[in-house]
């Protein structure tokens, strides 16, 4: 009799043990959901959701169908079956802002959570952009967004993040395109881009020097000095792009007036899910005391005659052969400018 019920006992703890090491948690990223299939991916992980398995989605009852991609769960599930036994969606924690100290003369463009001072472009097309919490996201494909103020000359700075694949952009003055591509992004050929079309880059214009974007769902930085049609990019605190000289405006751009402000564009994307946060912008503007200042430490000029005069080159003469009666020197506002659009040369 004592050895029947050790038999019993010894068969109950076996069948026991082997439930519990059917049984998993995990907690991770829901990164498809598939109702005619009734199954979900949790990261690397495809489960099947039966009629048992108990839903949750921040606290209340629910289906399949309103579980959304890319929200964190909580899933307890059958290694045996692979079988969702229970999915728990918690309410999203916004991840935490760095504070950063507001520079004089700046301008928060993400401000009260409000989108106010921004529009659609198109105008007669419906915007699809959302801002929460300071974060403003495209939540399915729509029209870009402009600002309704223009600016000159700026310091730029914001912070994004793309889902794989996806393909943005942010333009400067509504003429110059920063590339926002995520490293997963592949042209109909499968191939990668190129770095002069690649993140960060003034879009196939200038490339950067380095490829330092972070990756898919990961938060990246980018501060931009525009300075007459000089630029400075750094992303992630690494200078990729270092006070080039910009060429004409990059293709999408709203008018060829290159000369005049212009907005600040979050282009749209074929893919939802980019998110912008913490976007200031500052404007440059000329330190009229600081100019004082040091004209006041030059020599007197009375009777000096002026070499660069009415915004003319005449009186100068061309060291080289000048083609299509373009060089790349010209005189606007009595400053002499070398603009590398025209041919080389020396005066």
């Amino acid at each position: 009799m004592q050895r029947v019920k050790f038999v019993c006992l010894a068969t109950f703890l076996l069948i026991s043990s082997f439930a519990l090491a059917a049984e998993q948690t995990v907690k991770g990223k829901i990164k498809t959901v598939d109702v005619a299939k009734n199954s979900i991916t949790l990261d690397d992980l495809t489960l099947d959701v039966t009629r048992k398995t108990k839903i949750t989605v921040d606290g209340k009852n629910a289906t399949i169908g309103e579980l959304k991609v890319g929200r964190s769960a909580d899933v307890k599930y059958d290694d045996v079956l692979d079988a969702a036994i229970t999915i728990s969606v918690e309410k999203d924690v916004v991840p935490s802002q760095p504070q950063t100290k507001a520079k004089a003369g700046e301008i928060s463009l993400l401000a009260n959570d409000s989108l106010d001072g921004w529009k659609p472009s198109p105008q007669d097309e419906k915007s699809q952009w959302t801002l929460k919490n300071g974060i403003l996201r495209l939540d399915t494909k729509g029209p870009s967004l402009v600002t309704e103020e223009k600016f000159s000359d700026f310091d730029l700075h914001f912070e994004f993040k793309l889902p794989s694949k996806a393909a943005s952009g942010v333009f400067l003055r509504g003429r110059y395109e920063i590339q926002l591509v995520d490293s997963d992004y592949r042209t109909k050929e499968g191939k990668p881009l190129d770095l002069i079309a690649g993140c960060g880059s003034i879009w196939r214009q200038i490339a950067p020097s380095k490829n330092v974007y972070r990756g898919p769902n990961k938060w990246n930085t980018m501060d931009v000095k525009l300075a007459g049609n000089v630029v400075t990019i750094r992303m992630n605190n690494e200078l990729i792009i270092d006070a080039r000289s910009l060429d004409g405006v990059t293709p999408g751009a709203l008018d060829e007036s290159e000369s005049e402000p212009g907005p600040i564009i979050v282009q749209n994307a074929e893919i939802p899910g980019i998110e912008f946060r913490n976007i200031t912008i500052t404007p440059i503007i000329e330190d009229e005391s600081t100019s004082d200042d040091f004209l006041s430490t030059l020599p007197n000029l009375d009777g000096a005659e002026s070499l660069i005069a009415a915004d003319s080159l005449e009186g100068w003469y061309f060291k080289e052969e000048i083609k299509d009666n373009k060089s790349n020197r010209e005189v606007k506002s009595g400053v002499l400018i070398y603009n590398n659009r025209g041919t080389n040369s020396q005066i």
